[in-house]
């Protein structure tokens, strides 16, 4: 590699450190004020000012060491999206960050910001990264280790030209991420008016106004249309992590997110199970009423499933269990048990369900699902883009591709 070196961190950066919670945590976040940078903001790529907090003046005058300066480099240090970076945009003229993210301040006359970040985003970075968390060391990353990560330094120009090639994947991602956002939100306003019938199909009737069961609906409440089936929980000491002639699948509420930590238990001990096609409900959280689908095997009692009686289409019940005022009203009786909130099944029971004949349930879901398969469309775009970028990665950051300044 012709005038590539690898130096520590801590040689080609004039600051690494991280900020406060302020006195009183989060009922001390104003609606506006000084922007604080917590972990959910930084995502790899961009910062994401949607949800930001704000402290007083005050309060930022206290952390006046942990201010905000246009192209810092941001690293989550701690958490479940321990490892994510990006840089302080420009625009961004006052800022301050919290405990959980941590301030890189690179020498610009040593290592482009961008460069710099990438470089703590690819494989080279994060295999460093989570080399501090083997073990039992998971609290977070401390600015020491953070210092001497071994960062692979190409000559400025040409850190500027590979930070610039990269940046047309992120900006790529990030405009489908945005088309997702608008469908989306699109999607969800679609399918409050179809579940109430404030949107009708003109062969089933007129729509209906506020606070109107719309003609040819019948109103029963959720427990009359669904039946809910428990979960059961086996001894632990019969899990295994490998499949096995003889056991089955344990479902548990991560296992809808990703397969890393499969478990297995002895098919005669599987007492409740489930199909790919069931709609599955995770009963304790947070958050607690997630939907989920797509996975068979037994499943655990922190998962329910629900079964629609003959009147109401599998599909529909779906969307119906996804809508936002549902989750609320489920939220506001949330029962605590060993720490965790969980579903008060009277009160989900007893919710109104609006029922319309199965034609138009059949319409209204083949309407829905139309929509999410549109959105799985352009998530999938955006996984290949991703891994896209991280092949590119592996070649431009370790020089086994050169770029042309």
């Amino acid at each position: 590699m012709n005038a590539w070196k690898v130096v520590r961190l801590r040689t080609i950066a004039s600051k690494i450190g991280s900020g406060v919670t302020p006195k009183g945590g989060s009922a001390a976040y104003l609606e506006t004020g000084i922007p604080l940078i917590r972990s959910q903001n930084v995502q790899n790529g961009r910062l994401m000012l949607d949800d930001v907090a704000f402290i007083s003046r005050e309060q930022d005058e206290a952390m006046a060491t942990t201010r905000l300066r246009p192209l810092d480099v941001l690293l989550n240090i701690t958490g479940a999206s321990i490892g994510r970076t990006c840089v302080t945009p420009q625009m961004l003229e006052h800022g301050n960050v919290n405990q959980h993210v941590c301030i890189i301040r690179p020498v610009k006359e040593e290592v482009d910001a961008f460069y710099l970040s990438s470089v703590l985003e690819s494989s080279i970075g994060q295999r460093q990264i989570m080399s501090f968390q083997a073990g039992g060391n998971r609290e977070g990353l401390n600015f020491q280790q953070i210092g001497s990560f071994q960062i692979p330094l190409a000559p400025l120009p040409e850190q500027k030209k590979i930070a610039r090639i990269l940046s047309t994947w992120d900006k790529a991602i990030e405009l489908l991420e945005k088309k997702i956002a608008a469908k989306e939100k699109l999607k969800k306003g679609l399918m409050q008016q179809l579940l109430t019938g404030k949107k009708r199909f003109k062969e089933f009737g007129k729509p209906a106004k506020d606070g109107e069961l719309p003609e040819g609906w019948t109103l029963f409440s959720i427990g009359d249309v669904i039946r809910f089936s428990g979960g059961s929980q086996p001894p632990r000491n019969t899990f295994i992590n490998e499949p096995k002639e003889g056991y089955i699948r344990l479902l548990q509420i991560r296992d809808f997110k990703g397969d890393k930590y499969p478990t297995y238990i002895p098919r005669d001990l599987a007492k409740k199970t489930c199909e790919s096609g069931d709609i599955m409900i995770g009963r304790y959280g947070p958050p607690i009423f997630q939907i989920f689908s797509g996975k068979a095997g037994a499943y655990n009692v922190a998962l329910i499933k629900a079964i629609p009686k003959d009147e109401l289409l599998k599909q529909y019940m779906y969307y119906f269990l996804c809508r936002e005022d549902l989750l609320r009203y489920i939220e506001s009786f949330g029962q605590r048990s060993a720490g965790q909130d969980g579903i008060d099944m009277d009160q989900l029971n007893a919710f109104p369900f609006p029922l319309p004949p199965l034609p138009e349930q059949g319409q209204i879901a083949v309407l829905l699902e139309s929509s999410d398969t549109i959105l799985r469309k352009l998530r999938s775009r955006i996984d290949s883009l991703k891994v896209q970028k991280k092949g590119l990665m592996q070649q431009l950051l370790t020089g086994k591709t050169r770029v042309k300044v």
